[in-house]
C-alpha cells in the first residue's frame, strides 16, 4: 500500500514540475524503477542514496555553485550516515574540466568530479534513459523517488520523509536561501520565476531596480552564477537618486533541468551587493 501512495505522490509531483503528458512520464517513471545504479560504496551501505548527477552537456559549474542548496541533506548524512549518503557527481566536458577542477579544489563540499565518464559507463541502462537527474535510492540501488526537490516543495518533504528527516523544518529548500540586501539598491521581486523553458530558447527579463537614496547610484558590478545569463545593460546603469529603472537582460536555457541562478549587482553609492535569484526549468522535449 505505501509503494502506490509513494508512486502517485512522486507522479504527482513531477507532473507540476514537468508538465509532460502523464502518459509518457508514467512510461519513464516505470522504465527508470528497473534500473538498478552501481555506486562505489564503503563497507556500510546505507538505506538510501541521494544522486545529483551533472552530465557533460549539463552546466558543471552552475550545479557546483548551487550546492550551498543541499546543505541540509549534507548535515543529515553526516549526522546520520547509516541514513543516508549523497553522490554530488560532476562529469564534464573536457572544455570546462579545468574550470571543474579549479572549483572543486577548495575540498568545500565532498564530490565526485567524474572527469573519465566511470558513472556512465557503470550504469549503461541509465545512460541510455537520463531522464531524471537527481533520484533516490534505497539499500539495493534502485530509484524510489525522482526528481529534483530543489523548487517543490511537496517533492521535498516527501524526500525527507522517506529518508527519515524528523524534526526539521517545513521550509522548502530555496526558502532558506539568504540572498544579499542592500537598502540602497532595492529589486522588486526576490526570485523571479520563468517557468517552464523549452531547450534552446532565449528569454528576455525585465529587473525593475529602485535606487532609494538621494543621489545618482550607478551600477558599478554585474555577474550571475550562470554564463547562460546575459547581464545585458545592467553594468554601468545609472538610477537617478529616487527612481527606478528597469534592467535589461537575457537567459539562454543552453542547459537541460531545473535551475536557481543568483545575480549579484553592486552600486557606486555603498560598494555593496544586492543580489536576486531565476529560478524554472528548462526541458528537452526529445529525452
Amino acid at each position: 500500500m505505501m509503494r502506490v501512495s509513494l508512486y502517485t505522490v512522486v507522479l504527482m509531483s513531477l507532473l507540476m514540475i514537468s508538465g509532460c503528458d502523464s502518459y509518457r512520464l508514467k512510461r519513464d517513471i516505470v522504465a527508470f524503477q528497473k534500473i538498478r545504479f552501481e555506486l562505489p560504496s564503503d563497507s556500510l551501505i546505507p538505506e538510501h542514496r541521494l544522486v545529483v548527477f551533472y552530465a557533460p552537456e549539463a552546466c558543471n559549474s552552475c550545479g557546483y555553485n548551487n550546492l550551498y542548496l543541499w546543505e541540509e541533506m549534507m548535515e543529515y548524512a553526516a549526522i546520520h550516515p547509516e541514513k543516508l549518503r549523497n553522490y554530488f557527481i560532476f562529469s564534464p566536458s573536457r572544455r570546462s574540466l579545468e574550470e571543474m577542477v579549479a572549483l572543486t579544489s577548495d575540498g568545500r563540499y565532498e564530490v565526485w568530479l567524474d572527469s573519465a565518464g566511470r558513472f556512465l559507463k557503470d550504469n549503461p541502462e541509465y545512460a541510455g534513459n537520463r531522464r531524471f537527474s537527481t533520484f533516490l535510492l534505497d539499500s539495493s540501488g534502485k530509484a524510489v523517488l525522482m526528481g529534483d526537490p530543489l523548487f517543490n516543495e511537496a517533492l521535498y518533504q516527501l524526500y525527507r520523509q522517506t529518508i527519515g528527516m524528523e524534526g526539521v523544518s517545513d521550509a522548502g529548500m530555496t526558502d532558506a536561501v539568504h540572498l544579499a540586501e542592500d537598502p540602497s539598491l532595492v529589486f522588486d521581486r526576490r526570485i523571479y520565476d520563468l517557468g517552464v523553458l523549452p531547450l534552446g530558447a532565449v528569454t528576455e527579463i525585465e529587473l525593475v531596480a529602485e535606487n532609494t537614496v538621494r543621489e545618482d547610484i550607478v551600477i558599478t558590478e554585474a555577474s550571475s552564477t550562470c554564463p547562460c545569463v546575459d547581464i545585458g545593460n545592467a553594468l554601468m546603469k545609472r538610477i537617478p537618486a529616487g527612481k527606478s529603472a528597469v534592467l535589461d537582460l537575457s537567459f539562454s536555457a543552453t542547459y537541460a533541468g531545473d535551475f536557481f541562478y543568483v545575480l549579484s549587482f553592486t552600486n557606486s553609492y555603498s560598494g555593496q551587493v544586492t543580489e536576486v535569484a531565476l529560478q524554472g526549468a528548462v526541458r528537452d522535449e526529445d529525452l
